[in-house]
């Protein structure tokens, strides 16, 4: 499990290093959850925004 998740890291770091230089500039937007909560927890946060068609945050209804 430990290899396996040393390997996943390696392979999204990139991701994560591209998208947050995307929504620095401005391009997008990037969110981070700590998703080593509780399910019920990291779902209320992930609900209190939501981002319509032009890219903006909104709250979630």
């Amino acid at each position: 499990v430990r290899k396996r998740l040393v390997e996943c890291h390696q392979q999204t770091a990139p991701l994560v290093s591209y998208y947050r230089k995307e929504a620095d500039a401005g391009n997008t937007q990037y969110f981070k959850l700590d998703g080593t909560r509780k399910v019920a927890e990291v779902s209320a946060n992930w609900r209190l925004f939501s981002v319509n068609l032009d890219g903006k945050i909104v709250k979630a209804a």
